[in-house]
């Protein structure tokens, strides 16, 4: 497997993942040809949930999402959501939905380790099997009305509401 660190995620490109006109960094069109990548995403959903949308072939080719982001409790941006998800929701939801695993190093998990959450999404693509994580179900807010707007909802510590496990989370 190949480890592909992405920290491209243009300012000008949060909340427009949904337009193929915008433009992406010339290293997501050279993903289009590599096979078996984990994607370590440390500056947000945005750029993959764009190259996802322009190149759909690209989903097959990547094998696992680790994204560093994201928090199970209290958020650092609002009240209920991490940062670099509140500024694009829509795209870690499609992420989510993108059929592609994804696991979270959130906050609390890189807190717990006393890492960075850039750090923690590092090391667990290179020694993945150090870590304990747990299977879930995960949801992001995208009502832009709703107070709780880019907070990740989890069946993680509750019972199955999702029915679907699309994500783990790392927990230690």
């Amino acid at each position: 497997m190949k480890i592909i660190v992405s920290g491209k995620d243009l300012s000008s490109m949060k909340g427009k993942f949904l337009k193929p006109e915008t433009h992406l960094p010339k290293e997501w069109e050279q993903l289009k040809n590599k096979k078996d990548i984990i994607l370590v995403l440390i500056e947000g959903p945005s750029s993959a949930a764009l190259a996802f949308k322009v190149w759909p072939g690209l989903v097959k080719n990547v094998k696992r999402i680790i994204y560093a982001g994201g928090t199970l409790k209290r958020g650092d941006s609002t009240p209920f959501a991490e940062t670099s998800i509140h500024q694009d929701p829509e795209a870690m939801e499609s992420l989510l939905n993108s059929g592609v695993p994804v696991t979270f190093c959130t906050m609390e998990s890189a807190a717990a380790l006393n890492m960075t959450m850039e750090d923690l999404a590092l090391d667990y693509a290179r020694n993945s099997d150090k870590y304990r994580t747990i299977s879930c179900g995960v949801h992001v807010e995208t009502n832009p009305d709703s107070i709780s707007y880019g907070k990740m909802i989890s069946d993680a510590n509750s019972d199955n509401k999702f029915g679907k496990k699309n994500a783990h989370i790392l927990i230690e």
